[in-house]
Parts: structure tokens; sequence; C-alpha cells
């Protein structure tokens, strides 16, 4: 899996951008190398281009990036996190990932998109609201 990432500003939005074979463990290694940039925090809100990621992950791998987002979210304030995606099986894979997440009350909200205005428009509204999020698009 190939990514980069840049801080989005004014805004102050991280914006990713992730191609090749994505895997639970992949995304956990690129999400932590993230989180070690000194400009980075978990409060801002992220948008990912996935659209040149393909993946196909059984449910261990599920499970897995589902219990790293619980424990990177749980007690912080809340993030959206969009993701971009065009349709396939690891489309499928973070649908699934989002509906086992959401009951945990973890404070990451995740939601996928088709359209890249959209997604970017989501994440830009949580902040002008005037609350920190991450949007993870898909």
């Amino acid at each position: 899996m190939e990514f980069r990432y840049s801080i989005q500003n004014p805004e102050r939005f991280l914006r990713l951008h992730c191609r090749g074979s994505v895997t639970a463990s992949g995304l956990i290694q690129m999400m932590q190398h993230i989180a070690a940039d000194p400009q980075c925090s978990v409060a801002l809100p992220v948008l990912a281009d996935l659209r040149e990621a393909t993946g196909e992950w059984d449910y261990s791998e599920t499970q897995s990036f589902r219990d790293y987002l619980v424990r990177t979210g749980r007690g912080r304030q809340v993030v959206r996190w969009g993701a971009i995606m065009s349709p396939g099986t690891l489309v499928a894979a973070c649908h699934i990932v989002i509906l086992i997440t959401e009951p945990q009350a973890c404070g990451i909200h995740m939601r996928l998109f088709e359209d890249p205005a959209v997604a970017e428009a989501w994440v830009l509204a949580e902040r002008s609201a005037g609350k920190e999020s991450v949007v993870v698009q898909a």
C-alpha cells in the first residue's frame, strides 16, 4: 500500500490518499505513522481518498481494525473520518467496520462517499459548527 497525506490549511484537516492493496494491519501502521507526525492530531478531521485502493478483508481483519479504532477514539473529542471509495470489496469491509464500530461510542464518526465534493463538505461542515471532527470517506 502506498499513501501520502497533507494537512490542508486554513481548514486544518488531514487529506489522505491511499493506493494499492490495503490490509487492516497496513492501515493501522499507516495511521500510527501519521499520528506520530507532530503536526497531526487525533482531533483533525480526515478526508481519505481510497478510490485507487483495493482489499479483501476477512472478519478477523475487520474486527482488528474496529478494535484499533475503538482504542484510538475512546475518551476523545468526537471526530469525523470520511472516505471516498469506488465500489468493490474494500467498500463492503469498510461498511462493516462502520456498523460494528458505531455502537462502541468511540468518538470517531465515519462515513463513505463516492463524490469528493460531498465528502469534503461533510468534513468541513462539522468544523464550521465549532466541533473538531475526523472524516473517513469511503
